[in-house]
C-alpha cells in the first residue's frame, strides 16, 4: 500500500504474484488548485468557477504536493474475504474548495474494505465524486466508495494524528491514535472495531490512561498477546532514556492496560 499525490493521486494497494500484479485505488483526496491564471510552465487557463468566491479565485490547472491524508501503521488488515484499509483523512475528502493549508478541516479516521482481487468495494458507505484539474489542464476524474469515518470532529483543534492498528484476539481490531491541535500534541485516544470496522462495545473514543507518544512511520511490534511500542527520549545532550511500553487488553471489556515505561 502507498500514499501518492499524483500519478496516481490518493492511497493505492497492490498485490503481487509471481506471474501478476494488481492495483486499486481505495480513497482520494482533494486538490488546490492555481490562484493565478497563468501556471508556472506560463499557460493560460480559465476560472474554476465552481470553487472560487468572493474571497479566492482559483484556475483549471493544479500542482498539489499535498495530500491532506495519513497512513495508518500498518495500513490494512488481512482477512478471509478482502483488506481492511484504515486510515486519517479530511472530510468531505474531494472538496477542492478546502484547501489552501497542509491541515484545512479536522482529521478523522475513516475505513474501506476491498476484496481480494481489488475489484469490489465491501464496505457499505455512499459514494462521493470529485476530480481535479492537472498541471496541463486536464481533468481527472476521483471516486470515493464505500468509505466510512469512524470519528467525526468537526474542530481542526481535535484532529486524529499517527494512527496505529493491530488485530486481537477474536478478530477485533484495535486503533490507538493521537489527537492534535494544528501545532500541539493533547492527548492519546483508542477505539476498538470489529473485523468490518463496526466499534464495540458503546462505539465510543476513549482517552488512553497513560499518555503514550507515537512515531508515525513505527509499525505496532505484537509478541505473547501484548503490543509493544519503543520510544526514545533526549533529557539533554547527555542523557537520555530508551522505554519499552506494553498494552494488553482484557478481551472480557476491551479495556488496555498501559504497563508503565520501563528505561534500558
Amino acid at each position: 500500500m502507498d500514499l501518492g499525490d499524483n500519478f496516481p493521486r490518493g492511497i493505492t494497494l497492490w498485490v503481487a504474484g509471481p506471474d501478476f500484479l494488481i492495483q486499486e485505488e481505495v480513497y482520494h483526496f482533494k486538490t488546490l488548485h492555481g490562484d493565478n491564471a497563468t501556471s508556472n510552465a506560463g499557460v493560460t487557463y480559465d476560472l474554476y468557477a465552481e470553487i472560487s468566491d468572493g474571497a479566492n479565485s482559483f484556475y483549471k490547472w493544479s500542482n498539489d504536493n499535498e495530500v491532506y491524508t495519513e497512513l495508518s501503521s500498518s495500513g490494512f488488515i488481512e482477512q478471509d474475504d478482502g483488506y481492511l484499509v484504515i486510515f486519517i483523512g479530511e472530510s468531505p475528502a474531494l472538496d477542492n474548495s478546502l484547501t489552501g493549508e497542509s491541515l484545512n478541516t479536522a482529521r478523522n479516521i475513516g475505513f474501506t474494505k476491498v476484496s481480494k482481487d481489488l475489484q469490489t468495494k465491501l464496505s457499505s458507505g455512499g459514494t462521493e465524486t470529485g476530480g481535479f484539474y492537472d498541471f496541463t489542464g486536464g481533468w481527472n476524474v476521483l471516486e470515493n466508495e464505500g468509505i466510512q469515518w469512524l470519528t467525526n470532529s468537526t474542530d481542526v483543534s481535535q484532529s486524529a494524528s499517527r494512527l496505529k492498528i493491530w488485530e486481537l484476539q477474536g478478530g477485533n481490531i484495535m486503533l490507538i491514535f493521537e489527537i492534535w491541535d494544528p501545532d500541539t500534541y493533547l492527548y492519546t485516544s483508542y477505539i476498538i472495531v470489529d473485523s468490518e470496522g463496526v466499534p464495540v462495545g458503546d462505539g465510543k473514543i476513549q482517552q488512553l490512561c497513560f499518555p503514550l507518544r507515537l512515531m508515525k512511520s513505527d509499525d505496532p511490534i505484537q509478541s505473547n498477546g501484548q503490543v509493544i511500542f519503543i520510544q526514545g527520549d533526549e533529557d539533554d545532550e547527555d542523557n537520555g532514556t530508551l522505554s519499552r511500553i506494553a498494552i494488553s487488553v482484557d478481551f472480557t471489556i476491551h479495556v488496555p492496560y498501559v504497563r508503565p515505561s520501563v528505561p534500558y
